[in-house]
């Protein structure tokens, strides 16, 4: 949004402070600024000059050598344009001038030379004030108009700086940053900062244009008390609001209209803020709507047949449910739309003969083509409305960006109902500079809700505690008075454990522009005294806090070292998914999931009840662009909890993995899965060293049981019987295994991908699927009690030695450290796996494992012999339960 600096002296007189102090104070008080600049800056050194002479470019058909009178004397100037005539008032550019696209210089045109340019509107920026003329701008023409913009009178018959017959083109603008002031409705108007900026400077309002007495008084014209017998002739309408639609809505009819340009300085205005004038209606319209913040609405008086206005919702109560195609309309800017339902409707209709209402605008966002300002209108009705906010912010959601007017900017923020009346006769005052002559009908309408009046209670000891420091009470209290608040304050008796003190209260009337939607409790209070005492103002202390240990969150934790296994010891890629599912995706599970009432997508109704759907889709994307595929996701399901109308949450890791496999690999039975076996014990060993990790004692190891029938299962790994009712529809009957702790505790499960899964969802290779419930895996870690303590590190080096021991490509790598764990050795202070090796020149059944063993001894440094020792016990025992040393 942009501001004119000059227009807010309107209100203010800010004539001594700097544009750079304003802007700098805004942003560490209100709101954030984007910058500021000073516009037109190249009017100072153009100037209007008289066309003397024109003679033929002796060297040139299409160039002309004029004569021209300047405030310096006379200048020679070629000229191109085919406009230009002697005695000619138009502009030039003398060298040295910076225009916003050259830099005029002095130079020789076909051997001529010449002393500048004459400028076109388009050239010297002026295209939204003159139009775009062919040529040059011509100043005579302007001045001779049925409407002139310029007036060459004998004050402007001397030749002057472009600047001084244009002075409301050059201002300073300041551009803010509209995501900064959403919170503020009162704000998206230039007397919105207006007063803002009294607060901040403590200096009083010249002007208020929201002064309904005031704005009456200047409506009231000779003309209209003159003619009465022509003030009755205009109609008044009845205004018939539904309950709910608008909190106010007025509307007054005004006659003897001509439309026209705008005057000089309401165009200037404008243009400034980036926007293009239309006519004097219109432009005094949008001028009252930047100026208080309050967006009204002009109607064609003729064109309204009827002799009532309804504010209605589309569709109306009596109507029901359906849309009603009549209210589709014609916009302003020529677009026809079918407005959504729910939305407000502005219609002309005529009581008295029962017909059907026309819509003639989209309350709060645009007007209809029907009812609009036309060369030929005479009379008008003018609008002024307050509409609720949620309904414009609905609509405009609906109908999209394509109809995101201003005036919906401003309601969808919400408007104070009280701005309406006074906002409807300063449209009349402004409309008055271009139509002398106009009278004013009766008023109709009214205000239908109150505006709302927020008192708050608070005391002064509260303010001064949030705010950090003893602010003085009168500080406060002169704070709250120069924005407008309204304060009582009262000593009242205050009991702190048997003792008697006193304490200030503060009963604080908030002002109506401030009172819809912004302040409504005593922390808003005190961010108002603090933003206008100035923050930079505010000694940066530290609170006196109590230091108490903070306990990590078991589960965060968890789920971090998770992470960390799975994208450093798997090296598979984290994704993320959306929450909601396809009902076909959630039907894999066997399960029916939520419904979600009103989804943001509509092929997405349900909440996911597994994680593996939506890894298995990023997969099937993937497998054709990469030799093998490994992702997981950590993430939460909703399930149907067994107590009706209850919801649960668990949150699952899951994974899904597609190895590098040479050959193609068909049904998935025993004879044909020999490829894809390895990989799957590389996953089994894996989550069991992550299993490992994680408990705290062997007490809690992990126990692995299977559905397989290819030599998975182990006798060391116990015989546990598991329920008939376990569900596993994503995995192949033959190749699926379950992980449990502490007997029985089902935790996960893991193996191949079902092929009536992997038909459904387009996987075309050979995968590997998991899911780990971590509600479970957390709630068992929790039980072990843990007890923080501290050894301080020996002062000597461990040694480190490494062994390679030799195992069956069936047998898990986890199994010869159990063993050497099993033995108790004291010296051993870590067990590290390092690397695995199957092919040449090892047998097909042995794979070869390695690791690395840590020793230490806190009191003293072991001696070579001493690991020595250390190392034949380790080994001695391997050897004995079937794990030798590779030779």
């Amino acid at each position: 949004m942009k501001l004119s600096l000059n227009w807010i002296c309107d209100f203010i007189n800010l004539s001594d402070i700097s544009p750079k102090e304003i802007s700098e104070r805004l942003t560490l008080s209100v709101c954030e600024l984007e910058g500021w600049e000073h516009t037109y800056t190249h009017l100072e050194k153009a100037e209007t000059v008289t066309i003397l002479s024109i003679q033929k470019h002796p060297n040139a058909d299409r160039l002309q050598v004029c004569k021209v009178r300047s405030r310096a004397g006379e200048h020679q100037i070629v000229c191109g344009a085919s406009n230009v005539y002697e005695g000619m008032r138009t502009v030039l550019s003398p060298p040295g001038t910076k225009l916003p696209l050259q830099e005029i210089r002095k130079a020789k045109i076909r051997g001529i030379e010449s002393e500048g340019m004459l400028c076109s509107s388009e050239e010297m920026i002026l295209t939204p004030l003159f139009g775009s003329q062919e040529g040059i701008i011509d100043l005579t023409l302007l001045s001779k108009q049925e409407h002139p913009l310029i007036q060459l009178d004998e004050k402007n018959q001397k030749e002057q700086a472009l600047s001084k017959l244009l002075p409301c083109m050059q201002d300073i603008v300041f551009e803010i940053d509209n995501k900064s002031i959403t919170h503020r409705p009162d704000l998206w108007s230039h007397f919105g900062f207006a007063r803002e900026l009294s607060a901040l400077f403590d200096r009083p309002l010249l002007l208020n244009p929201l002064d309904l007495k005031k704005n009456q008084e200047n409506c009231k014209s000779k003309r209209a008390l003159a003619q009465k017998a022509s003030v009755q002739t205009l109609p008044t309408k009845e205004i018939v609001v539904e309950k709910g639609a608008a909190f106010s809505y007025y509307g007054i009819a005004v006659g003897n209209i001509k439309v026209t340009p705008s005057p000089l300085w309401i165009q200037c205005r404008l243009i400034n803020i980036g926007q293009n004038p239309i006519n004097n209606v219109v432009d005094a319209s949008n001028y009252v709507m930047f100026e208080t913040g309050q967006p009204n609405h002009s109607f064609d008086l003729h064109s309204l047949k009827g002799n009532s206005i309804y504010t209605i919702f589309n569709p109306h109560p009596s109507k029901g449910k359906t849309q009603d195609k009549d209210t589709a309309f014609i916009t302003l800017d020529g677009n026809t739309i079918s407005p959504p339902l729910g939305s407000i409707l502005i219609q002309d209709k005529d009581i008295a003969l029962g017909g059907r209402g026309v819509t003639i605008a989209l309350g709060g966002i645009m007007g209809g083509k029907l009812s609009s300002v036309k060369r030929e209108t005479s009379a008008l009705f003018l609008e002024s409305a307050c509409f609720p906010r949620e309904k414009i912010r609905r609509t405009i959601t609906l109908l999209g960006s394509k109809i995101r007017t201003h005036s919906a900017q401003r309601f969808e923020k919400g408007q104070d109902p009280s701005n309406s009346l006074p906002a409807l006769y300063r449209i009349i005052h402004i409309l008055q500079e271009s139509c002398t002559e106009l009278y004013i009908g009766k008023l109709c309408g009214k205000t239908f809700d109150s505006p709302k009046k927020t008192t708050i209670r608070t005391s002064l000891s509260f303010v001064q505690k949030r705010i950090g420091f003893l602010l003085p009470k009168k500080e406060i209290l002169g704070i709250l008075s120069k924005l407008n608040f309204k304060v009582i304050s009262k000593e009242r008796s205050k009991g702190t454990e048997g003792t008697e003190g006193r304490e200030d209260s503060l009963e604080i009337l908030v002002p109506s522009y401030r009172s819809q939607y912004d302040i409504s409790i005593a922390e808003d209070i005190v961010e108002e005294i603090g933003r206008t005492y100035g923050y930079q103002n505010i000694e940066p202390k530290a609170p006196p806090i109590f230091l108490q240990p903070i306990f990590p969150n078991p589960k965060h934790s968890l789920i971090r070292k998770v992470k960390d296994f799975f994208s450093i010891l798997f090296r598979f890629s984290e994704t993320l998914n959306y929450s909601f599912s396809t009902p076909k995706n959630n039907r894999l599970s066997n399960v029916s999931g939520i419904v979600l009432k009103n989804s943001p997508v509509s092929h997405k109704n349900e909440l996911r009840i597994s994680l593996i759907p939506g890894l298995l889709e990023q997969v099937a994307v993937n497998q054709d662009r990469f030799p093998s595929v490994g992702i997981f996701e950590v993430g939460k399901v909703y399930l149907n909890s067994s107590v009706a109308g209850e919801r649960t949450e668990e949150t699952r890791v899951s994974f899904a993995y597609i190895p590098e496999i040479s050959g193609k690999i068909g049904s998935l039975d025993h004879s044909k899965n020999e490829k894809l076996l390895p990989f799957l014990l590389e996953i089994r060993e894996k989550l069991l060293f992550i299993l490992s990790s994680l408990m705290s004692s062997s007490s809690l190891l992990p126990n692995l049981s299977s559905y397989e029938e290819y030599r998975v299962r182990h006798k060391e790994d116990g015989d546990l019987p598991l329920s008939d009712e376990l569900n596993l529809p994503f995995l192949h009957p033959k190749g699926s295994l379950v992980l449990t702790v502490c007997s029985k505790k089902l935790i996960g499960s893991f193996g191949i991908l079902h092929p009536s899964v992997e038909k459904q969802l387009g996987i075309k290779r050979p995968c590997i699927i998991g899911d780990l419930n971590l509600e479970e895996l957390c709630e068992v870690l929790s039980k072990e009690e843990k007890t923080s303590f501290y050894h301080p590190p020996s002062v000597h080096p461990a040694s480190l030695f490494e062994i390679s021991l030799l195992l069956s490509t069936h047998e898990g790598s986890h199994l010869p450290v159990r063993e050497i764990q099993s033995m108790n050795i004291p010296e051993i202070e870590s067990i590290r796996y390092l690397t695995e090796y199957t092919g040449p020149p090892l047998l097909e059944n042995k794979k070869s494992v390695s690791y690395e063993i840590c020793c230490s001894r806190h009191n003293s440094s072991l001696s070579g012999s001493e690991l020595q020792v250390i190392l034949d016990q380790i080994t001695n025992h391997l050897r004995k339960r079937g794990f030798p040393l590779r030779t």
